[in-house]
């Protein structure tokens, strides 16, 4: 048995350990996500002490029975191990069902080989052979990994974080870790490698919850102000705000309100995601920025505003959102002067409606937007109240 082996195991169990103090001292963290990555790193750590013990069992004098038991543990662990990292990273519960099916069916072919010699054996002279159904156990394991990557990748999307890039280094790192023990078998580093790549996916999951707001799942305020500054190119900056908020806050309570919240969050994403980044700035105050060329703004914030009526005819004390946007140009202003300027479009967009509900009108988002255009923007430059 090799030291460096032993080392290797030791400060695979000890990296799992500090990790699941790490989680544990997360003031942020809910108990029950804690638990659940805890148990993830408990797997690993388990994992990789069968599989030390079943080479350790191979270098003496025991019992091929002993052996076998052990080796067969250590197979029905590894691959349980991804589903139990997806269950402490991922919203999306969708592919829990197929990777339990997955992971059970290795169950039963590992305890029939046992007997059968199918998946793994273990000869007279006490030697780890693979059986002819190996390839079975690592296509379980390998389906595990596509699924924990695609869920996370799945969860990165819905927080709108940059963490993409890192999935792919993170899943890289892992092919080439677990390449090196199929290629030279002598190579130990499976699970000094899962465990790598379970401390970078807690860093992922950090990264996604502190860039993001609790409520609406959009980006929150901190997000938002690294991005101002440092947006250097040019770039379309949409404000949003829902009306008489406060009022439906006093009136329907604060829990109808957070739903409200909710629900706009959930459309800006929908209606203006797949173009830039979608911010919570403050408590009924969104924005988006988009960095990418856009032909017509108005024809995207036009597809709001008729998502928000159709989710009205559903949610009939849904308020009106108001919206104003400016076209940033680093090379004639700050973006904060274009900030204001998207704030000003807003806050007239806010008053005029008002305006025209209350002589009993229903405008579109056209045609208070054809009205505006009429107006001189130097003479509104004073209508900032809500």
């Amino acid at each position: 048995m090799s030291n460096f082996y032993t080392g290797v195991t030791i400060l695979t169990v000890l990296g799992m350990i500090v990790m699941s103090f790490v989680v544990y001292a997360n003031y942020s963290m809910p108990r029950r996500k804690k638990i659940r990555f805890v148990i993830a790193y408990a797997m690993i750590s388990l994992g990789a002490i069968l599989e030390w013990g079943a080479m350790m069992l191979e270098t003496v004098n025991s019992s091929i029975a002993l052996h076998t038991v052990v080796k067969a543990m250590e197979l029905i662990l590894a691959p349980s191990i991804p589903l139990a990292i997806m269950m402490a990273l991922a919203l999306d519960r969708k592919m829990l069902a197929p990777m339990v099916a997955v992971v059970s069916i290795n169950t039963v072919l590992v305890i029939y080989s046992c007997f059968s010699g199918l998946v793994f054996y273990v000869d007279s002279s006490n030697v780890y052979h693979h059986g002819n159904l190996y390839m079975a156990y690592n296509l379980s394991f390998i389906i595990g990994i596509i699924f924990l990557i695609i869920s996370t990748v799945n969860l990165v999307k819905v927080y709108q974080s940059r963490s993409t890039k890192l999935l792919a280094f993170i899943l890289v790192y892992l092919v080439v870790g677990l390449s090196m023990h199929m290629i030279d078998r002598t190579v130990w580093v499976n699970y000094l490698t899962i465990t790598i790549d379970a401390i970078l996916l807690y860093i992922v999951n950090e990264d996604v919850i502190r860039s993001s707001d609790s409520l609406t799942k959009l980006l929150n305020r901190h997000s938002y102000d690294s991005l101002i500054d440092n947006v250097d190119n040019e770039a379309l900056i949409i404000n949003i705000d829902v009306d008489f908020f406060k009022q439906c806050n006093d009136t329907y309570g604060h829990s109808f309100g957070d739903k409200v919240l909710v629900e706009v969050g959930s459309l800006i994403r929908t209606c203006l995601g797949r173009h830039g980044r979608c911010f919570r700035t403050g408590g009924d105050e969104f924005c988006v920025v988009i960095q990418s060329s856009v032909s017509d703004p108005e024809l995207l914030l036009e597809l709001l505003h008729q998502k928000m009526a159709e989710k009205r005819e559903e949610m009939d004390r849904l308020p009106f959102v108001s919206t104003g946007y400016a076209i940033f140009d680093p090379k004639t202003e700050s973006i904060h002067d274009a900030i204001d300027r998207a704030d000003t479009m807003m806050y007239m967009f806010k008053n005029l409606r008002k305006k025209l509900m209350a002589e009993g009108k229903n405008p579109t988002y056209m045609e208070i937007q054809s009205i505006l255009r009429e107006r001189p923007l130097k003479t509104l430059k004073n209508i900032r109240k809500k």
